[in-house]
């Protein structure tokens, strides 16, 4: 798995397929973890492409006492810099193309794409301009397709894959959907680095729910 330069604006792309999974992180970088984090750092490095800067570690974190073990970080530039979130009056919206949406980003905010080798999924991975952790970027699946942003089986897979092709335990994709403080109507996942752990990943599931959990 070695990314690519495509003819489009010189984006590089990473090709790969199931070979490449790493079904036991071993804790060091994989070629996807290389790219995120040199391109990630490019980006920081140019000006006005983030709204403010995030470095590894730089948030100070603190696991709350309880028995969920939640934890708080402080985010300061996240509080006051974020864009205004669009209004939300459902889960399902239609996509706006008049509205903001990730077809209107600056070129410098394109990280890199990926794509799976038998073409069946793709998508773009772009800057995150209020980042809410190092490394922070927003994987669009199919970008040019304007969809709304409602989880669909192909994007999950995709954001699974990228999972697999970690070789860090520490990387996160999280999906938020309308209502639930998503902040732009086109469909995207957060993806990030976050070293510390959450019940979360250890709680059984039954009847695709978490047990043991405050909410369903």
């Amino acid at each position: 798995m070695e990314p690519i330069v495509s003819d489009n604006q010189s984006v590089e792309t990473l090709v790969f397929n199931e070979s490449d999974y790493n079904t036991c992180p071993s804790g060091t970088d994989s070629p996807f973890d290389v790219l995120l984090r040199r391109k990630w750092t490019e980006a920081s490095a140019k000006d006005n492409v983030f709204r403010y800067k995030v470095t590894e570690n730089s948030l100070p974190a603190k696991r709350l006492s309880g028995r969920y073990g939640m934890i708080a970080q402080l985010n300061e530039g996240r509080a006051v810099n974020r864009r205004p979130p669009q209004t939300m009056r459902a889960i399902r919206q239609p996509f706006n193309g008049q509205a903001f949406n990730f077809t209107r980003i600056n070129s410098q905010e394109i990280l890199f794409k990926v794509e799976s080798s038998d073409g069946r999924t793709s998508g773009t991975v772009i800057v995150n301009q209020s980042p809410i952790e190092y490394c922070n970027a927003l994987l669009v699946p199919s970008l040019d397709s304007c969809r709304p942003q409602v989880l669909t089986t192909d994007a999950l897979e995709l954001a699974i894959s990228l999972v697999a092709l970690s070789g860090r335990q520490s990387l996160r994709v999280g999906f938020n959907s309308l209502g639930a403080m998503a902040s732009v109507n086109h469909q995207h996942f957060h993806v990030y680095y976050y070293d510390h752990p959450m019940l979360l990943e250890s709680l059984p599931v039954r009847d695709n729910r978490l047990t043991g959990w405050p909410i369903e």
